[in-house]
């Protein structure tokens, strides 16, 4: 479930991304959530906001970028592809690349959740086929 954004918005340097002992989720929350639109909240307004499919906030997005004390581009070719780490969690592009993220993530499979991942080995004639939704 997500954390309450103006708790993210008010963390420090001395936080290093985390609450009680947690990391904070901040890969669950878009970067327009609670600023206001043309006619009312942003997110509302918001094309990348849909409800109905997975739909990411894109990183040239303007409200994308992070300015959180913790954000940092990992530079760890082994974090970068770890393939454990489910990046259908976050709703942000920016986060994948993110090394809090990638290392506090959800896991592939972890509490139940159903990442969409492509098979490393095909073992049927039927295994070899996955959905590719373009957005």
């Amino acid at each position: 479930m997500p954390q309450d954004t103006a708790e993210l918005n008010n963390a420090t340097c001395a936080d290093e991304g985390f609450r009680n002992g947690k990391p904070v989720r901040c890969w669950e929350h878009r970067g327009c959530e609670g600023l206001p639109g043309l006619t009312g909240n942003m997110t509302d307004e918001c094309p990348h906001a849909r409800t109905d499919c997975y739909s990411p906030c894109p990183a040239d997005c303007n409200f994308t970028a992070c300015q959180r004390a913790w954000h940092k581009v990992a530079t760890s070719v082994d974090l970068v592809l770890d393939p454990t780490v489910d990046r259908s969690s976050t709703i942000k592009v920016v986060c994948r690349f993110c090394e809090h993220f990638l290392r506090f993530a959800p896991r592939v499979g972890e509490d139940g959740s159903l990442a969409n991942v492509a098979p490393d080995q095909v073992t049927s004639e039927e295994d070899n086929r996955f959905k590719i939704h373009l957005f």
